[in-house]
């Protein structure tokens, strides 16, 4: 019997929201403004743009974006986009390297990080883990489209998201219980569930495995299992991350010198990425304030005059928000101030990671956010 199915009628009706379309930083240029001769600078050829969904997991969108153009820029491919899924990690696979592990737990072990959760980070944080364990999943095992609904990262995709996300949960709570009264009923339930998520999710994995999912000790053990299957801890279904990253973070710092930052970044062909509060009113202050942390990375920049000789800093910037946001927003073209400004101008509120053409010795692991 489908005993599930009213919770989820229940969810559906509680977490059907409105999306809301605020600028959050991202304010386009005023019209009328015109680019500086000379003053573009701009990485044009960019890995396939991620989108995030509903799952609060931008900074693993980012690391996944910067490991491809790397991958790119190291071999040589001039149409980063074409990069298949096979040449591509999993930025849902990812998400797992975001947080600190216990001390005398040997982080290069991938099995130590097991289980997704909700917990934010940096985007370079999670390429310094993933540096040390050398193994992501392919994004052809575990794809973004089981979270993005929608390709063009509409509003729609995020309701939806948050609709299943919270059905799940609903579901693996619901089960645990039924555990207690009778394992009979606690199976067909799992069973029914399972065929309802496989009906809803884009998952590359077998009824059976899902149901065993429901048996994981966690919430967050159960989603990696559903999410990231078996099969992607297949060695011949992950991609080997080089170890040689040279990783850093800006100092504290006013808006100039971010300016200059994020130029000498472009210059030398490397991906700047922004921390910044996306809250909208803005009302914190400080990041450690911000209830809406946000990660985007920089793909270009120019200045931009208007009438009586009026300049402004451009950034171009790439969004996990998908390709609507990008075509709404000039491709990512905005104002570098008000975005900048948001991010405090805090240690770390500017980040990079590159690859190096040798090894190098193992830094001191970037702290977690």
């Amino acid at each position: 019997m489908n005993t599930f199915i009213p919770s989820l009628a229940v969810a559906i009706i509680i977490f059907y929201v409105q999306p809301a379309f605020c600028e959050q930083g991202f304010e386009r240029v005023p019209s009328g403004y015109k680019t500086a001769e000379g003053s573009t600078l701009e990485i044009t050829n960019l890995p396939k743009r991620r989108s995030q969904g509903s799952a609060p997991i931008c900074y693993a969108s980012v690391a996944a974006s910067i490991i491809d153009y790397e991958y790119c820029k190291a071999n040589n491919i001039t149409d980063c986009s074409l990069l298949s899924d096979d040449k591509r990690v999993s930025m849902i696979d990812l998400s797992r390297y975001n947080h600190d592990l216990p001390e005398n737990v040997d982080v290069s072990d991938r099995f130590n990080y097991e289980g997704l959760s909700d917990k934010g980070s940096s985007a370079v944080y999670v390429i310094d883990v993933a540096r040390r364990t050398q193994k992501v999943a392919k994004e052809s095992c575990a794809p973004e489209s089981a979270i993005n609904f929608y390709e063009d990262g509409r509003a729609e995709s995020v309701i939806k998201g948050l609709k299943i996300k919270e059905m799940l949960k609903l579901m693996y709570e619901g089960y645990q219980e039924k555990t207690k009264q009778d394992k009979t009923l606690a199976e067909n339930y799992a069973n029914a569930a399972a065929n309802f998520i496989l009906a809803e999710i884009n998952l590359l994995t077998q009824q059976k495995n899902v149901v065993n999912a429901f048996k994981e000790s966690s919430f967050e053990k159960f989603t990696d299992m559903v999410y990231v299957p078996d099969i992607c801890w297949d060695i011949k279904n992950q991609l080997d991350i080089k170890r040689n990253w040279e990783i850093g973070q800006s100092e504290k710092m006013n808006y100039a010198k971010s300016i200059d930052k994020i130029k000498e970044l472009l210059k030398n062909k490397n991906l700047p990425v922004l921390g910044i509060c996306a809250e909208e009113p803005l009302k914190s202050k400080a990041m450690k304030q911000c209830s809406a942390g946000h990660s985007v990375y920089v793909a270009g920049y120019r200045k931009m005059c208007g009438k009586g000789n009026t300049c402004v800093d451009v950034i171009r910037v790439i969004n996990s928000w998908g390709t609507k946001w990008q075509e709404d927003h000039d491709d990512g073209w905005v104002m570098a101030k008000p975005l900048l400004n948001r991010g405090f101008y805090e240690k770390a509120s500017i980040e990079w990671a590159y690859l190096t053409p040798a090894p190098l010795k193992d830094q001191n692991k970037l702290a977690a956010k």
